[in-house]
């Protein structure tokens, strides 16, 4: 996303003479780089619930949730004069110490929060005002009881040879259909439903692998991530201390996935592939240590991700 994306930002913000200046000023520093159509909304929920130390953040996250789901920043309170130290010149932006709307139906909201080892956490939740929102399905139900009933053709006497846009008489429980409903559709048309072809028991599933020297470059099958498209694997780091990686799809030698460049320890180096010659990652860790390993591809999208356990 892009900074003009964010809407709402949620601080860390604990008051601190010297803390506040530097967070507000990294967050300048990103936001003045493009120009913004409506200024950004900051504030910090330590107003409402104090420190809670290793609970700030969720704090923060409950506060934004609450705010995504209603379009709406709530106010910073007890906020009666601003930090000398804070760089707010020529920065589209202002301290919510007033509830304030969004200006559209869904937004932005940006989370930051930084632990006591130093540890520095970000998160970005995004949201549309429940109340306002259209009721799609609701929607589409009413269109539908307006339409006429699926149109049959009666080919002969006999009604196994007549046609039919709506479910057959040898519909079974567990089929699929498609509802056909264009949007250059009359509101009196017919529904029309077309059955989806069930997948068959010998068609390959798509699956992804990663190479490397972990294993003397056999590739290893990984492991279905939480969302779709998502791939993860746990490997151990070789005595040398340097891991060496790619990626191929379905186990195929000519369907790899690596860097544009060899060796690249960048996790953000455009991914090349599905091709035959492909480079590597080349990641530095413990030895003997593990090393989690994740592979996101979406249609036109790929990238990689590894972190040391």
């Amino acid at each position: 996303m892009t900074p003009p994306e964010s809407t709402a930002w949620e601080c860390h913000g604990t008051g601190t003479g010297l803390g506040d200046p530097i967070e507000v000023g990294a967050i300048r520093k990103v936001q003045i780089k493009s120009t913004r159509e409506s200024p950004l909304q900051i504030g910090t929920a330590k107003s409402n619930t104090g420190h809670l130390e290793g609970g700030a953040a969720m704090a923060g996250i409950v506060k934004s949730v609450i705010a995504v789901s209603r379009a709406h920043s709530f106010p910073t309170l007890h906020c009666r004069q601003l930090n000398p130290h804070l760089e707010a010149a020529a920065f589209t932006a202002y301290f919510t110490i007033e509830s304030s709307g969004f200006g559209a139906m869904s937004g932005h909201a940006q989370i930051s929060s930084f632990g006591f080892g130093g540890t520095n956490g970000h998160a970005v939740l995004w949201g549309q005002d429940a109340n306002k929102a259209l009721d799609t399905s609701g929607q589409v139900m009413k269109r539908i009881a307006n339409m006429k009933p699926p149109e049959v053709r009666a080919y002969g006497r006999n009604p196994d040879d007549w046609e039919t846009d709506w479910l057959t008489k040898s519909a079974q429980p567990g089929d699929k259909y498609n509802l056909v409903l264009t949007t250059d559709m009359p509101a009196d048309s017919r529904i029309k439903v077309n059955k989806v072809d069930a997948v068959k028991d010998d068609e390959e599933e798509t699956f992804y692998s990663i190479v490397g020297n972990f294993n003397g470059w056999i590739a290893e099958t990984m492991m279905q991530g939480e969302i779709p498209g998502l791939y993860t694997a746990t490997v151990e780091v070789p005595s040398s201390g340097s891991l060496d990686f790619y990626f191929s799809k379905n186990g195929s030698e000519k369907q790899k996935f690596g860097p544009d460049t060899p060796s690249c320890s960048k996790r953000l180096a455009p991914i090349m592939g599905p091709q035959e010659d492909a480079h590597s990652w080349v990641v530095a860790g413990a030895a003997g240590s593990d090393m989690q390993i994740e592979f996101l591809i979406q249609r036109d999208r790929k990238s990689v991700m590894w972190l040391q356990l």
